[in-house]
């Protein structure tokens, strides 16, 4: 067995420079570990070897010099619990290096693999993304489906299998370092939402749930959540749907990464590209972290919703203490516009053992009543046909979204030919 990677790996003041800031900031990229397991060897020549020779670095060209992709091999066998456990050893390892240079996929060969033995043999904190190859579509369970990308080998031949690897890998790579390249991006999209509040809070969770699979970084790790700004567009010909989706940074004790993010919010607030805030935060936090940002918030034109995940569903007849606790600390820190029991929203964007998903549907009914009241505030008279029609499709792609019901359904991301 070997390890294969693109270029050597040598531990220069350079980089003993960016470790340092990677710990202050942990902004630095990092590499993508690939454990090929499953009856690989069977694709030995075309897909190992090929991928991992002198040219095929310009072929990916993810705009990072330093990127290295490194491959290593398990036994050539249908993964089994040791094989698993093997894998989740070397990745526990990484994690615990003080370089945490590593995220980790694995790439499975063969239709008579075990997927969900594979999920469950893995913590959470340690669940790698999976590319499995397979002649036939396999039935992943709803857990597994949004961490597997299942390539459909049946009618590929070589050079296409490889191509189809090369793209989800390097799909892979961005969702960890939190890139999105989109080529509608300079489109001008009629609604844009930005996403801000506590770390760890929903945020990402929610840019997937658009899309049906993993684009927006999640992770179970405390240390750690979305690290980047990245705007996620969704773009029809008809405008019914488009939208473009903003991901900032979630607030914490680190000072350096949330002045970064005030000042990216303050840039878009300034330039006037956004229509909505959405300000998450988790059932029973403290926001007290999040301060300078809430004043920010408070002294923009923009419309704040808070949304509150990982709630327990009310009646509306009942006293939300929690919210009432939040209004009382936003009156007391100067925020008097934010400080509205209509602007808070209960949800719960993950099911659990204890409460369901629901409360997508809630938010967008939320902005439609104040993309109404906008229109309507004061009897005003819309001046120009433009600022009329943009009114118009921001609401059309708000009601869109207010009635859409399948907001939890998951799908595994299969390719074929």
């Amino acid at each position: 067995m070997g390890t294969f990677c693109f270029t050597s790996h040598k531990y220069n003041d350079q980089e003993k420079k960016d470790e340092t800031r990677m710990k202050d900031q942990n902004l630095k990229n990092t590499k993508l570990r690939i454990h090929t397991c499953g009856l690989w060897q069977e694709e030995e020549n075309i897909i190992v070897y090929k991928m991992t020779n002198n040219n095929i670095k310009e072929e990916i060209d993810l705009d990072n010099n330093d990127n290295d992709w490194d491959f290593k091999e398990y036994e050539s066998t249908l993964i089994t619990p040791e094989i698993c456990e093997q894998i989740e050893q070397n990745i526990q390892k990484d994690k615990i290096s003080k370089l945490k240079i590593f995220n980790h996929v694995m790439l499975c060969f063969g239709d008579n693999n075990d997927m969900d033995m594979v999920l469950k043999k893995f913590s959470v904190i340690h669940r790698p993304r999976i590319i499995l190859i397979a002649n036939e579509e396999k039935k992943i369970n709803k857990e597994g489906k949004k961490f597997i990308t299942i390539i459909i080998r049946k009618g590929m031949n070589n050079e296409e299998l490889k191509d189809y690897i090369i793209t989800s890998l390097n799909k892979i790579y961005c969702y960890y370092n939190e890139q999105y390249y989109n080529e509608e991006y300079e489109y001008n999209f009629p609604l844009k939402i930005l996403l801000t509040g506590i770390r760890l809070s929903g945020k990402s969770t929610f840019v997937n749930l658009f899309f049906n699979k993993l684009l927006a970084f999640i992770t179970n790790d405390q240390e750690v959540g979305s690290l980047k700004t990245s705007e996620y567009n969704i773009k029809d010909n008809n405008n019914q749907k488009s939208i473009k989706l903003i991901d900032t940074p979630g607030i914490n004790s680190k000072k350096k990464i949330n002045e970064r993010t005030l000042k990216e919010i303050n840039k878009y607030i300034k330039e006037n590209k956004i229509d909505f805030i959405l300000f998450f935060y988790n059932d029973g936090s403290y926001l007290g972290e999040g301060q300078n940002l809430l004043k920010l918030l408070d002294k923009s034109e923009i419309p704040v919703l808070f949304i509150i995940n990982k709630s327990c569903k009310v009646e509306d007849n009942e006293i939300n203490e929690d919210i009432q606790a939040k209004i009382i600390y936003l009156k007391q820190i100067g925020c008097h516009r934010l400080s509205n029991e209509e602007y808070f929203i209960g949800v719960n964007l993950k099911s659990n053992s204890i409460e369901q998903f629901f409360g997508m549907e809630s938010i967008f009914d939320k902005m439609e009543k104040f993309e109404m009241n906008k229109i309507n505030k004061d009897n005003k008279i819309i001046e120009s046909k433009s600022e009329e029609n943009k009114n118009e499709n921001i609401l059309k792609i708000i009601n869109y979204y207010k009635n859409k019901k399948d907001w939890d359904k998951d799908e595994a991301e299969i390719i074929r030919k």
